[in-house]
Protein backbone atom coordinates (compact mmCIF):
# COMPACT_ATOMS: atom_id res chain seq x y z
CA UNK A 1 0.00 0.00 0.00
CA UNK A 2 1.42 3.45 -0.89
CA UNK A 3 2.51 5.79 1.87
CA UNK A 4 0.03 8.46 3.03
CA UNK A 5 0.36 11.94 1.64
CA UNK A 6 2.90 14.34 2.99
CA UNK A 7 3.59 17.97 2.34
CA UNK A 8 6.38 17.03 -0.03
CA UNK A 9 4.12 16.59 -3.04
CA UNK A 10 2.80 13.04 -2.69
CA UNK A 11 -0.91 12.44 -3.48
CA UNK A 12 -3.53 14.37 -1.57
CA UNK A 13 -4.62 12.56 1.60
CA UNK A 14 -8.11 12.94 2.91
CA UNK A 15 -9.33 12.43 6.42
CA UNK A 16 -12.98 11.46 6.27
CA UNK A 17 -15.74 11.30 8.81
CA UNK A 18 -17.42 7.89 9.02
CA UNK A 19 -20.76 9.58 8.30
CA UNK A 20 -19.73 10.34 4.72
CA UNK A 21 -21.56 8.45 2.00
CA UNK A 22 -20.03 5.79 -0.21
CA UNK A 23 -21.06 7.94 -3.18
CA UNK A 24 -18.78 10.73 -1.91
CA UNK A 25 -15.94 8.29 -1.28
CA UNK A 26 -16.14 6.94 -4.84
CA UNK A 27 -15.41 10.43 -6.17
CA UNK A 28 -12.08 10.59 -4.34
CA UNK A 29 -9.17 10.18 -6.72
CA UNK A 30 -6.36 10.51 -4.19
CA UNK A 31 -4.96 8.75 -1.16
CA UNK A 32 -7.64 8.40 1.50
CA UNK A 33 -7.67 7.90 5.28
CA UNK A 34 -10.91 6.89 7.02
CA UNK A 35 -10.84 7.62 10.75
CA UNK A 36 -12.86 6.92 13.90
CA UNK A 37 -12.20 8.71 17.20
CA UNK A 38 -13.62 7.47 20.48
CA UNK A 39 -13.73 9.47 23.72
CA UNK A 40 -11.32 8.55 26.47
CA UNK A 41 -13.45 9.43 29.52
CA UNK A 42 -17.04 10.72 29.62
CA UNK A 43 -16.70 12.37 33.02
CA UNK A 44 -15.90 16.00 33.63
CA UNK A 45 -12.74 17.25 35.22
CA UNK A 46 -12.59 16.60 38.95
CA UNK A 47 -15.18 13.79 38.98
CA UNK A 48 -13.89 10.50 40.35
CA UNK A 49 -15.98 7.59 39.03
CA UNK A 50 -16.70 4.56 41.17
CA UNK A 51 -15.05 1.25 40.32
CA UNK A 52 -18.44 -0.01 39.09
CA UNK A 53 -18.80 3.00 36.76
CA UNK A 54 -15.27 2.47 35.46
CA UNK A 55 -15.91 -1.21 34.77
CA UNK A 56 -19.15 -0.43 32.89
CA UNK A 57 -17.37 2.25 30.89
CA UNK A 58 -14.46 -0.07 30.01
CA UNK A 59 -16.89 -2.73 28.75
CA UNK A 60 -18.90 -0.20 26.76
CA UNK A 61 -15.73 1.33 25.32
CA UNK A 62 -14.40 -2.09 24.27
CA UNK A 63 -17.71 -2.91 22.54
CA UNK A 64 -17.67 0.43 20.71
CA UNK A 65 -14.04 -0.02 19.75
CA UNK A 66 -14.78 -3.46 18.27
CA UNK A 67 -17.81 -2.09 16.37
CA UNK A 68 -15.64 0.72 14.95
CA UNK A 69 -12.91 -1.72 13.95
CA UNK A 70 -15.48 -3.77 12.03
CA UNK A 71 -16.82 -0.67 10.26
CA UNK A 72 -13.28 0.36 9.32
CA UNK A 73 -12.48 -3.14 8.04
CA UNK A 74 -15.65 -3.10 5.91
CA UNK A 75 -14.78 0.37 4.59
CA UNK A 76 -11.28 -0.78 3.67
CA UNK A 77 -12.75 -3.73 1.74
CA UNK A 78 -15.03 -1.35 -0.14
CA UNK A 79 -12.12 0.92 -1.00
CA UNK A 80 -10.05 -2.01 -2.22
CA UNK A 81 -12.94 -3.23 -4.41
CA UNK A 82 -13.15 0.24 -5.96
CA UNK A 83 -9.36 0.50 -6.36
CA UNK A 84 -9.21 3.45 -3.97
CA UNK A 85 -5.86 3.88 -2.23
CA UNK A 86 -6.94 3.92 1.43
CA UNK A 87 -6.05 3.06 4.99
CA UNK A 88 -7.91 3.37 8.29
CA UNK A 89 -7.14 4.82 11.72
CA UNK A 90 -8.85 4.19 15.07
CA UNK A 91 -7.80 6.55 17.86
CA UNK A 92 -8.84 7.48 21.35
CA UNK A 93 -9.17 11.13 22.35
CA UNK A 94 -11.17 14.29 22.02
CA UNK A 95 -12.67 14.12 18.49
CA UNK A 96 -11.85 17.55 17.06
CA UNK A 97 -8.40 17.79 18.67
CA UNK A 98 -7.48 14.26 17.62
CA UNK A 99 -8.62 14.78 14.03
CA UNK A 100 -6.66 18.03 13.68
CA UNK A 101 -3.59 16.61 15.45
CA UNK A 102 -3.57 13.51 13.24
CA UNK A 103 -3.98 15.58 10.09
CA UNK A 104 -1.09 17.81 11.15
CA UNK A 105 1.18 14.98 12.28
CA UNK A 106 0.62 12.99 9.09
CA UNK A 107 0.82 16.01 6.78
CA UNK A 108 -2.67 15.74 5.30
CA UNK A 109 -3.60 18.42 2.79
CA UNK A 110 -7.33 18.21 3.41
CA UNK A 111 -9.85 17.09 6.02
CA UNK A 112 -13.32 16.14 4.81
CA UNK A 113 -15.73 15.76 7.72
CA UNK A 114 -19.44 15.09 7.98
CA UNK A 115 -21.86 17.30 9.85
CA UNK A 116 -24.76 15.81 11.76
CA UNK A 117 -26.61 19.12 11.58
CA UNK A 118 -27.30 19.62 15.28
CA UNK A 119 -29.02 22.86 16.17
CA UNK A 120 -30.17 24.87 19.16
CA UNK A 121 -29.49 23.45 22.60
CA UNK A 122 -28.04 20.19 21.28
CA UNK A 123 -25.32 22.10 19.46
CA UNK A 124 -24.61 24.30 22.50
CA UNK A 125 -24.35 21.36 24.91
CA UNK A 126 -22.84 18.73 22.64
CA UNK A 127 -20.62 21.06 20.67
CA UNK A 128 -19.82 20.74 17.02
CA UNK A 129 -16.89 18.55 16.08
CA UNK A 130 -16.95 19.77 12.50
CA UNK A 131 -17.08 23.40 13.65
CA UNK A 132 -14.18 22.89 16.04
CA UNK A 133 -12.13 21.16 13.30
CA UNK A 134 -12.75 24.13 10.99
CA UNK A 135 -11.54 26.50 13.72
CA UNK A 136 -8.53 24.43 14.85
CA UNK A 137 -7.08 23.19 11.54
CA UNK A 138 -4.49 25.72 10.43
CA UNK A 139 -2.33 23.65 8.08
CA UNK A 140 -4.90 22.19 5.72
CA UNK A 141 -8.21 22.74 3.97
CA UNK A 142 -11.36 21.58 5.81
CA UNK A 143 -14.50 20.63 3.88
CA UNK A 144 -17.70 19.98 5.85
CA UNK A 145 -20.24 17.72 4.14
CA UNK A 146 -23.89 17.56 5.23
Amino acid sequence: MPKPASRTGSPLARLLSPTMSVKTVRKVSASLVWMFIFTAMPWGEGYVPTENEMEKFRKMQEEHKNERKKILQDALKLFEEKNINARTILKEGHPSHTIVETARDEGFDMIIIGSRGLSGFKKVFLGSVSGAVVQEAKDCIVTVVK
